[in-house]
């Protein structure tokens, strides 16, 4: 299933993971990309990526931005 939504907030079990990577938990990453502020622009650089929820999250709302991860 995909996340049908313009807002942030996909829930943890729609991420495909390996086993031990560590996942931003669906409550973190919607406080932290609120506090980010964003413009359809924005350059966002993941550092550490893990399993890239914060990126997938963030292309979805600005699709304009760029995203280095």
């Amino acid at each position: 299933m995909l996340w049908p939504y313009k807002t942030p907030g996909i829930p943890d079990d729609l991420f495909e993971r390996f086993p031990g990577i560590p996942l931003s938990k669906r409550e973190v990453r919607l406080l932290l990309i609120s506090a980010l502020r964003l413009k359809s622009e924005s350059v966002l650089w993941d550092i550490g990526a893990g399993t890239g929820t914060i990126p997938v999250e963030i292309g979805l709302l600005c699709p304009e931005s760029t995203i280095i991860a």
